[in-house]
């Protein structure tokens, strides 16, 4: 069979030259505001550097950030070609935010327990070979706050295959022994994020880490996340402006204080659902100020919804939808509804709506053989249908979608009588529990165990 990909060409949201007026008021926020520093090492790094620096305030000027930003960016076109033959395999991964699940016994949502984390982990494990990639979807609140991103590591490692490659440690106090994990199983971590509070600050946990563990890395990240109106001006071009200073600024202080490669980026959020078109202008200014055209925009299929069912369904497949036909392939959220909340039900609801729309985006087979389609109706016509026909039989998987949670088409009577969709995905859940298999190497495993009881020991009383 011979298709052809869907992929439309990505709109551009900013004109570039409104783009390239950000990065003079950039520089005149840093140079008059300046960025407030809750760290007297960074602040006396940043003197040194020949910053000016008044109480906690740093002052980057140009100087400072040149050689961070390209001032004139790429040539921009109007509108952002579509990748040639796009595939069109989709892949979800897990938000390892949430501290809650969408329980299917009580209907309810409860914490995330040490057990119930472990259980949502095998889940997702057994979601492989449907594209899930993810660790612990959840961190066990029944642990303290300084050992919970250490334990959703070790159960990501222990129950899931791909469990080592994700984490989100919050605390300075829990990173070094996710770190010391992480190379146990063979992913260690070079890289940490410092995150700018908006507006204007940095000095938080993730910077505290980085100073501590600067020794173990081989670059830091810098970016923000703010919200229009609320941590940033409500226009959304001046959030922009304001989140590339805030980036900017921070990168070159980091960077003396570190004196380790930094890189960046923005993200302001605002109004849309889902903040889809924000994400995208960010993404924009961004690779404006790298030098470089966007790549297939950044998805994520979140849901404001607390409860699976309609409203996550429409909000998450019209992220889905709306961000593939553009060339994102990769997508964050599968199963989670809220930020706080996962939901195994809703994760098996998001990878049926997942392989629905990958079949459409796979497009359609038209080559035709001229030859033989005399033949082949001439059959049809003699047989009063086509189904029994060889062609057909070679040819009908390829040719319809098969659903493995949704009702099929009425000619497939077996699949159209099946129960309520919702009762169909709890069962689906029980289903592929019972064929978790994954286990990692023994004496892996015993090591994390080894690095988690140091960590309990360390933290008892923190």
């Amino acid at each position: 069979m011979s298709k052809r990909p869907i992929c439309l060409s990505r709109p551009r949201l900013v004109p570039p030259e409104q783009i390239a007026g950000m990065y003079p008021a950039a520089l005149q926020i840093l140079s008059e505001i300046g960025l407030r520093v809750r760290s007297q090492e960074v602040l006396s790094a940043a003197a040194r550097a020949g910053m000016r620096v008044n109480g906690d305030r740093v002052f980057p000027d140009r100087s400072a950030v040149a050689d961070l930003v390209v001032e004139a960016g790429p040539a921009c076109p109007s509108a952002l070609p579509a990748e040639e033959c796009v595939p069109p395999e989709i892949t979800y991964t897990i938000h390892t935010y949430p501290m809650k699940v969408y329980d299917l016994d009580s209907d309810q949502v409860v914490p995330f327990t040490t057990e119930r984390v472990i259980e949502a982990t095998k889940l997702a494990d057994t979601c492989a070979d449907r594209g899930l990639i993810a660790g612990a979807p959840g961190a066990p609140a029944d642990v303290g706050p300084y050992l919970r991103t250490i334990l959703q590591f070790k159960i990501g490692a222990q129950y899931s295959r791909n469990g080592g490659h994700y984490w989100d440690a919050w605390y300075a106090k829990s990173i070094p022994y996710v770190m010391d994990m992480a190379e146990v199983v063979g992913n260690p971590v070079h890289t940490l994020p410092v995150f700018v509070n908006s507006p204007l600050c940095i000095g938080d946990e993730s910077l505290t880490a980085v100073m501590e563990l600067k020794d173990r890395l081989k670059q830091v990240s810098v970016s923000n996340i703010s919200t229009a109106g609320l941590s940033a001006p409500i226009r959304l071009a001046d959030g922009i402006t304001l989140g590339l200073a805030e980036v900017i600024g921070a990168a070159a202080v980091v960077r003396e204080a570190t004196r380790l490669p930094v890189v960046w980026g923005l993200w302001v959020s605002g109004g849309s659902p889902g903040g889809i078109l924000e994400r995208w202008a960010s993404e924009e200014v961004t690779a404006f100020y790298h030098g470089k055209q966007p790549g297939p925009p950044w998805g994520i299929a979140m849901s404001s919804a607390d409860r699976p069912g309609a409203q996550a369904a429409a909000q998450k497949m019209c992220a889905l939808v709306f961000g593939a036909l553009f060339g994102a392939r990769s997508f964050l959220g599968g199963g989670n509804l809220t930020d706080e909340v996962w939901s195994p039900e809703q994760l098996m609801i998001d990878l049926e709506m997942k392989d629905y729309l990958q079949h459409i985006l796979a497009g359609l087979d038209l080559s035709s053989d001229p030859n033989a389609i005399v033949a082949e109706v001439a059959e049809g016509v003699a047989e009063g249908i086509f189904l029994g026909l060889e062609s057909t039989v070679q040819r009908y998987r390829e040719t319809y979608w098969f659903p493995r949670l949704f009702n099929a088409p009425s000619w497939c009577p077996e699949l159209f009588s099946r129960p309520e969709l919702r009762q169909r995905a709890k069962e689906m859940v029980g289903e592929h529990l019972a064929s978790y298999r994954y286990q990692l190497d023994p004496g892996k495993s015993r090591e994390l165990d080894r690095i988690y009881a140091k960590a309990e020991r360390d933290l008892a009383n923190e």
